[in-house]
């Protein structure tokens, strides 16, 4: 359920919203009071863009309320710190052998969901795997297949390396792959969207 609602004490009717809307579902009253027809429901992307974009913080939606936001003015990180974030950042390889909390897995979870994909329309899915027993097991049959394609020599040209990653962990246990993760994530979206 969408809950669209704008407080018209505060709403200044500039129509920001609806201008704004990526999937152009809002409609302005005739008293200036923006709204979402019934039949056009469906149509929204769910980004909340209305909400963000709304001058005069009227607007509401899907249960998210503006005093429950936190204000980006005043809260960005200073760009010398983000540059030296970016510039120092390397790919993690060595990992815990330990489970992170579910608390945690699901807040970095909703966050990476926030990031923004063309039209807002959001289409990537997260598939979560979040115990590290269970990616053992995944990790397990991964190099028995990528053993069996080798010795088949059904690799794809170019990729017969990874025979040599499944010869690896088998005589050695070392993950070449996954480098000894205890989760893993992989995102992913339709063909042809837009993220």
């Amino acid at each position: 359920m969408l809950n669209f609602t704008v407080d018209k004490e505060l709403c200044n009717s500039c129509g920001l919203c609806a201008k704004d809307c990526p999937a152009r579902v809002i409609s302005m009253e005739e008293g200036g009071i923006p709204f979402i027809p019934a039949q056009k429901e469906a149509g929204c992307y769910r980004c909340q863009h209305c909400l963000a974009i709304c001058p005069t913080a009227a607007v509401s939606i899907m249960g998210v309320k503006p005093s429950e936001c936190v204000s980006l003015k005043g809260n960005y990180p200073e760009a010398d710190k983000v540059e030296i974030l970016i510039r120092g950042r390397r790919s993690v390889r060595r990992y815990r052998d330990e489970n992170l909390p579910a608390e945690l897995i699901a807040r970095l979870v909703e966050v990476a969901s926030q990031a923004p994909s063309g039209m807002n329309a959001r289409p990537v899915v997260f598939t979560l795997v979040d115990d590290k027993e269970v990616l053992f097991k995944i990790k397990s049959e991964l190099y028995s297949g990528l053993a069996k394609l080798a010795a088949d020599g059904r690799l794809p040209p170019g990729l017969e390396f990874f025979g040599d990653f499944a010869r690896v962990w088998r005589e050695r246990g070392q993950d070449v792959i996954f480098r000894g993760a205890p989760h893993f994530i992989v995102a992913s979206a339709p063909v042809g969207a837009l993220v």
